[in-house]
């Protein structure tokens, strides 16, 4: 869970540039070489996205006993105006189609990586393997349903658990 939430921080700065460039076909390799010989992985200029929020209220959702879908509405509502001053993706913290779903009452189709960005106090905090399997699943399917969502979220818990 700490990894998810220092990689989210560590990442920040790169996301939506390697985002635009794969929408192109193309791959920045003066980019990534700049990267992979950087010193310092957390600098001045990194921030914590909607990932990071939405790691916490799954991790509330489970320590609060608080069902997924309303942590997750919550969460977005409370913390769409935080933008930290140097992310220019968005003019929310959430993407526009997330905040759709979290200011509506329907179920989200998502078959984006945002469920598998915030699944890891899943495998945190549950131990049996069919436990974490269902957990997974309630906390994707509410913006997330969508069969390669939940396989991709499913992936990442198992990965943390080294589960087959």
């Amino acid at each position: 869970m700490y990894g998810a939430i220092i990689g989210d921080l560590v990442g920040s700065i790169y996301e939506y540039d390697e985002f635009r460039d794969s929408l192109k076909g193309k791959i920045n390799l003066e980019r990534r070489l700049q990267i992979l010989s950087k010193k310092e992985l957390i600098t001045a200029e990194c921030f914590y996205s909607d990932d990071t929020i939405l790691t916490i209220a799954i991790l509330s959702s489970i320590l609060d006993n608080i069902p997924y879908e309303e942590n997750l509405r919550k969460y977005a509502k409370l913390y769409k105006n935080s933008i930290p001053t140097n992310m220019q993706y968005f003019n929310y913290m959430f993407s526009p189609g997330f905040l759709k779903w979290a200011e509506s009452n329907s179920i989200g189709k998502s078959a984006g990586n945002g469920a598998a960005m915030r699944i890891s106090p899943v495998a945190y905090l549950f131990n049996e393997k069919e436990e974490i399997i269902e957990e997974t699943k309630k906390a994707t399917i509410p913006s997330h349903n969508n069969k390669e969502a939940i396989e991709g979220a499913l992936a990442v818990t198992k990965l943390i658990l080294k589960m087959p």
